[in-house]
């Protein structure tokens, strides 16, 4: 329960954080999620269409995920998965591990570990 509410508490934090984590991964920058996409721009834009990276892109990348539920009470005690519907990775969604409002993981929804750095 505490998890839950360290999410409520960092909700409008938490969305720039996500959205930084998630270029951040496109653009090989800060920790790696080790799933195709990180350091991968190039085909990140082929799948959603973009010309290239740029700060507009950064900020259309919000029209690319919407939140599709939350996940709590799984392995980790302290971290809350929030499940993305994605379209860069349509198959199995990208899940979000954060920790009130720190993103502390990425990877495929249901399936996100925590960064090993």
């Amino acid at each position: 329960m505490e998890a839950i509410l360290a999410v409520r508490d960092a909700e409008a934090q938490l969305v720039s954080s996500v959205l930084d984590a998630l270029w951040g991964d496109f653009m090989g920058v800060g920790p790696d999620s080790g799933y195709w996409w990180n350091n991968n721009l190039a085909e990140v834009n082929e799948v959603l269409g973009w010309e290239g990276a740029s700060v507009q892109a950064k900020e259309d990348l919000c029209k690319h995920f919407s939140l599709q539920f939350i996940r709590v009470g799984h392995q980790y005690e302290t971290a809350v998965e929030l499940c993305l519907k994605a379209d860069w990775e349509e198959e199995h969604g990208v899940g979000v591990l954060v920790e009130g409002g720190k993103v502390v993981g990425i990877g495929y929804q249901l399936d996100v570990e925590p960064f090993k750095s």
